[in-house]
């Protein structure tokens, strides 16, 4: 692994925490702003758990920037992306939370991808 790369990882990681500190910390105002028009956003409960699942990957980039565990925190953002596409398909109530957490996720999995080669 160069300087580089493990420099980069660790930007990444930082910003993945924040994001996840930040919907963690204020699952409210997320869920309004991401909410439909005349729909309530998904429940803080959940939001903060997705918040908790990206402090983890945060976590987890910072401490140990490599490859295989980037690998692994992409893979999760790719599920995650997948699963809020379908959540965005089948629910016009939660349409617009979905798509926004969608590409929020697809964001890092590119980020994570676009990481010089090691």
């Amino acid at each position: 692994m160069t300087a580089a790369y493990g420099g980069q990882a660790r930007v990444l990681g930082a910003v993945t925490f924040a994001a996840g500190a930040i919907t963690v910390l204020r699952p409210d105002a997320l869920t309004r702003a991401a909410a439909e028009p005349d729909h309530s956003g998904p429940p803080a409960w959940i939001v903060r758990v997705l918040g908790a699942r990206q402090l983890i990957q945060g976590m987890a980039i910072l401490l140990a920037p490599t490859p295989a565990v980037l690998d692994v925190g992409k893979l999760v953002d790719v599920i995650h992306a997948s699963s809020m596409l379908g959540l965005a398909a089948v629910s016009p109530r939660y349409r617009r939370a979905g798509l926004v957490s969608a590409a929020t996720a697809a964001g890092f999995a590119l980020a994570s991808h676009r990481l010089p080669m090691r």
